[in-house]
């Protein structure tokens, strides 16, 4: 028997739905990409701490540090900063109230 006390979620707003899934998204593929630089960087610094990696991520990190060039770099941190900085989907909403 189900619990009737239990509330069912409900979207109460679509678009502010969809722009929380974009954002979202976006901060996934940033993380993605500074964790996998990051990680290169530990490895090329840090060598015997990374004594528990994979072979498959150990080939991953050789590929990555091949592709990324310092101007990259200094992009990619500026975007994270960039958006890790500016006001979350949820906080426009609530200041556009």
């Amino acid at each position: 028997m189900p619990n009737s006390d239990k509330k069912t979620p409900h979207i109460v707003n679509n678009d502010l739905y969809e722009s929380l899934i974009a954002e979202n998204k976006t901060l996934r593929k940033k993380l993605i990409e500074v964790s996998a630089v990051g990680a290169t960087m530990m490895f090329h610094t840090h060598r015997s701490d990374c004594i528990n990696f994979t072979r498959d991520f150990l080939k991953s990190l050789v590929s990555v540090g091949h592709e990324v060039k310092v101007q990259d770099l200094q992009s990619m941190y500026q975007d994270g900063y960039d958006l890790a900085s500016k006001p979350s989907v949820l906080e426009q909403f609530h200041s556009s109230r």
